[in-house]
């Protein structure tokens, strides 16, 4: 044997209920075998390729150990990965995990990309060059005529006859969402570098609102508010992009958080130090309040009678007509730090960066039992539950505790959530997951 399989990551029989949305875009190795068989290493999965030329895909959800790969080979007839800096091997539909294997292929890169050079093949140029558009190479196989190339960004290219053919995948843009939200029955999927995608009936839509960098999205008056990592806000409205349509209006420019009141009648901007909120006809500011002077605001939420400011500093306050009311460390706040803030039932609750999740109000927090430490990234609600990711999984809230949520397999870096008619939808740092609302007590 070549291998000393030390434990084995076998499929939950009920995964085929949920689902894994990854991109495959971001290609690190790829293996051939000579009866044409192909395996592609990706930061959203494995590839593969059978001997007839279909196409197939692995991620957690089947069975795979991780999303993440950083090498794929062929090791006497078997295929074996590395993620993490540990490597796999496939046997009989599991992943054993192992030492280096032997017999694996020469270290040396058979693929480099050069700016001048283009496509390089064991050390000499490769003809025809891959189209601009494709961007830096990082590896290449060939076997039975067919040659593929994987490439940083865009995909797999295959060279048929003498030109090269992208591999078209209907996936989302890129595996880190930073944001999730519902428009028009779409699935709004936002990405940390590639973009905004919708998730609709016939497959994924690439949106081009004018930035690549989505940090939130929200809904607004039949149209959608896109906030950008630069602070800019894009609009999506009667199928039409407009790009920086908030900054005209707001005093300090840069929205910080957006999100629409609970009743869809105002539309609120967080800035530095306060925030300003729009009917759709005329704007509310609250940015010259002495107690919030030097405040750096990270989320709100607008409820019945205020607004709910968090900070990263000075924890939370509440704001009601013009009283301002810290909740801090003299309160019981484990941590300076606001991630994110929402209302479940009658309670507010405060994620934060390293303190954990919190039930806030006027007057107190409470950190939920079990959650000291973790970096809370999201809060939502199934059937009135707290449901909330950290970097560490996604929990739920049963009495005053909190409790990891079983799911059909890894669910890690949760970074967004949003709660449809009959599933979860879960943003990670690795990819988009679909949880059905049976496995939430429904």
């Amino acid at each position: 044997m070549f291998l000393l399989v030390l434990s084995l990551v076998r499929p939950d029989p009920e995964s085929a209920r949920a689902e894994v949305l990854t991109s495959t875009r971001w290609v690190k190795a790829v293996a051939s075998k000579p009866d044409g068989s192909f395996a592609v290493a990706t930061s959203g999965g494995l590839l593969r390729r059978g001997p007839d030329g279909r196409w197939t895909k692995a991620t957690v959800a089947d069975g795979l150990p991780d999303n993440e790969l950083e090498d794929v080979s062929y090791v006497q007839g078997r295929t074996v990965v590395l993620s993490r800096g540990t490597w796999y091997v496939e046997s009989e539909g599991a992943w054993a995990v192992s030492p280096r294997p032997k017999g694996l292929p020469s270290e040396k890169k058979p693929v480099q990309a050069d700016r001048s050079s283009g496509l390089t093949v064991e050390g000499r140029p490769f003809a025809p060059p891959l189209p601009p558009e494709a961007g830096a190479p990082t590896s290449t196989a060939a076997a039975k005529g067919t040659r593929l190339v994987g490439t940083a960004g865009s995909g797999l290219y295959e060279l048929k006859g003498k030109a090269w053919s992208r591999v078209p995948f209907d996936e989302p843009p890129g595996n880190s969402v930073q944001a999730l939200t519902f428009f028009q029955g779409h699935v709004v999927v936002s990405t940390l570098q590639e973009g905004l995608s919708f998730l609709t009936t016939q497959g994924w839509s690439p949106q081009d609102p004018g930035s690549k960098s989505p940090r939130e999205a929200a809904v607004f008056r039949s149209a959608l508010y896109v906030r950008q990592a630069d602070g800019t806000v894009d609009r999506l409205q009667d199928g039409t992009w407009s790009r920086d349509v908030l900054t005209p209006s707001l005093p300090r420019k840069q929205a910080r958080s957006i999100v629409s009141a609970p009743d869809g009648s105002r539309l609120f901007v967080a800035q530095w130090a306060g925030w300003s909120s729009w009917s759709g006809d005329t704007w509310d500011h609250r940015l010259q309040d002495s107690e919030l002077s030097g405040c750096a605001t990270t989320c709100l939420l607008p409820t019945g009678r205020g607004v709910w400011l968090g900070t990263q500093g000075r924890c939370a306050a509440l704001v009601e007509g013009q009283s301002v009311r810290w909740v801090d460390e003299r309160h019981g706040f484990p941590d300076d730090w606001v991630t994110c803030l929402a209302r479940v039932g009658e309670s507010v609750y405060a994620g934060t960066f390293v303190g954990g999740l919190v039930r806030v109000d006027s007057a107190s927090a409470v950190t939920v039992g079990g959650t000291l430490g973790e970096n809370v990234t999201c809060i939502g609600s199934v059937d009135g539950q707290v449901v909330f990711g950290s970097r560490t999984g996604l929990y739920r809230v049963t009495g005053h505790k909190a409790e990891r949520i079983t799911t059909p397999f890894p669910i890690r870096e949760v970074q967004a959530l949003a709660v449809g008619p009959d599933a979860v939808w879960i943003g990670t740092r690795t990819g988009l997951a679909r949880i059905p609302l049976s496995r939430f007590g429904r």
